[in-house]
């Protein structure tokens, strides 16, 4: 069954992988602590783009982290915050 997404027709080469991956907690170089520990953690490697991590919100030291850009809502994944470290 070909892909129904409208994107796919004109792109088929074009891939979307999301993948498991293990975050568990590391100390920041910047931070000296450790800034996130889950195990529901996922990569996303799109064509074209280095690879991207989500993590949950309750599994990330909000306290040492600060917003990269404005808060979005998106239609897929629905709340998006872009933080960076403090320091």
């Amino acid at each position: 069954m070909a892909n129904p997404a409208p994107g796919y027709a004109q792109k088929p080469a074009h891939r979307v992988d999301l993948l498991p991956e293990s975050a568990a907690g590391g100390a920041s170089p910047l931070v000296g602590a450790v800034i996130a520990d889950s195990k529901a953690a996922l990569r996303v490697e799109e064509t074209g783009h280095g690879p991207v991590h989500y993590l949950p919100e309750k599994d990330v030291r909000l306290d040492l982290m600060r917003p990269d850009r404005p808060q979005d809502l998106l239609p897929v994944q629905g709340r998006l915050l872009v933080l960076d470290r403090r320091g």
